[in-house]
C-alpha cells in the first residue's frame, strides 16, 4: 500500500458509470512533478 504522503499534491477524480448490466466507480489519481502530469492511481469496481 502506498503512503498517503507519497504524492502530497495528488488530485483524485471519481466517476460513476451506469451501464446496461450494472454500474461501476472509476477513480483516477493524478499528480504533477516538474511540469509533467502522472497517473498514480487508476481503478474501477
Amino acid at each position: 500500500m502506498d503512503s498517503p504522503d507519497r504524492y502530497p499534491h495528488c488530485v483524485r477524480y471519481v466517476w460513476r458509470g451506469v451501464f446496461e448490466k450494472g454500474e461501476t466507480i472509476i477513480t483516477v489519481g493524478i499528480h504533477e512533478r516538474d511540469q509533467v502530469f502522472y497517473v498514480n492511481e487508476s481503478m474501477y469496481r
